[in-house]
């Protein structure tokens, strides 16, 4: 059963420092976040994987069938960690979003376990797809200086969080709303590859 979004101990993470949130093991089910690319980059080198480009991710959330979130067509705000979570309602207008999640929910906002929302699961099986926390992608557009992040965060009303949901992030910045996975190439003749959580 998810916590109560609300609670001062999902969102207060970084509050203590950054330090605190990799060494505590209170956040070891906890995305990896506030890495930049290069970092996401060189861990996925290190294990021997990569980051996945865009399309390999949105395939990954969206399934054969092009799910606009990885359980189906239908919002569920059970399944996932974002700004309508935070504030109990739907965040329709930026009006809205400035009233009811900038104040004082986006100050306990924060990111939580990956396997908090089983539903929010992809038809591969890959969890927590859309929300809780942007993720790096290996895909450039024109600046070789900024990379594509997948799926959306907390901080984003539902609409945004969404299996097609991109943005464009610097590739030296680091948010406590992006983080990443790392994919495998398992066979060379078929192409599949496996998402892992980092």
């Amino acid at each position: 059963m998810p916590s109560d979004p609300r609670s001062t101990e999902a969102g207060s993470q970084f509050g203590t420092g950054l330090g605190n949130y990799y060494e505590n093991p209170r956040y070891d089910a906890h995305p990896a976040v506030c890495v930049s690319w290069w970092s996401a980059y060189a861990f996925a080198a290190f294990e021997g994987k990569r980051l996945p480009t865009a399309l390999e991710w949105e395939a990954a959330a969206r399934g054969v069938d092009g799910r606009l979130f990885p359980w189906g067509d239908t919002p569920d705000g059970t399944h996932v960690n974002c700004a309508d979570s935070w504030v109990g309602r739907p965040v329709v207008t930026y009006q809205a979003w400035y009233r009811d999640f900038a104040g004082d929910a986006v100050r306990l906002a924060g990111v939580t376990p990956v396997e908090e929302r089983p539903g929010n699961r992809s038809p591969f099986g890959v969890l927590d797809m859309v929300g809780n926390c942007w993720e790096w992608t290996s895909t450039n557009l024109t600046n070789p200086g900024e990379a594509v992040i997948c799926g959306g965060s907390y901080d984003n009303p539902m609409r945004a969080v969404q299996t097609s949901s991109k943005g464009v992030y610097r590739k030296n910045g680091a948010s406590n709303a992006v983080g990443f996975r790392c994919v495998q190439d398992l066979d060379s003749d078929t192409g599949r590859t496996k998402e892992t959580a980092a």
